[in-house]
């Protein structure tokens, strides 16, 4: 003999019952009170399972630009990386020095004079 609880509404049935009243979402006790099926609160699953695909389209959102911005970073390199074979190839068969490229991204310095005191 079971206890069964949903809402206020407090029911003893036998054995048998035992797995329709859970599937009609009752609280099932045995006979000293022990709960041995609690339904879940769909509820407060429903709101955590919000909060965690909120979060996860946020972070979606954070990796995606991510790869975008590597995806042109991969970009440049290989132009880079091309332009760099170009001048090494030319370096080798001419024998003169490989240009330097405007969009090699490397800063260039130039040296300014002390002033005399």
């Amino acid at each position: 003999m079971y206890k069964v609880e949903k809402k206020n509404r407090i029911l003893r049935i036998p054995d048998e019952k035992f797995d329709e009243y859970k599937k009609m979402g009752y609280i099932i006790r045995d006979e000293n009170d022990n709960i041995l099926f609690e339904p879940e609160n769909i509820k407060a699953t429903a709101e955590k399972l919000k909060k965690e695909n909120d979060e996860l389209k946020t972070k979606l959102k954070e990796v995606t630009l991510y790869a975008e911005d590597a995806d042109k970073k991969i970009t440049d390199l290989q132009k880079e990386n091309e332009e760099l074979k170009a001048a090494i190839q030319a370096q080798a068969t001419m024998g003169s020095a490989a240009p330097v490229s405007e969009d090699s991204g490397k800063k260039k310095t130039t040296k300014t004079p002390k002033q005399s005191e």
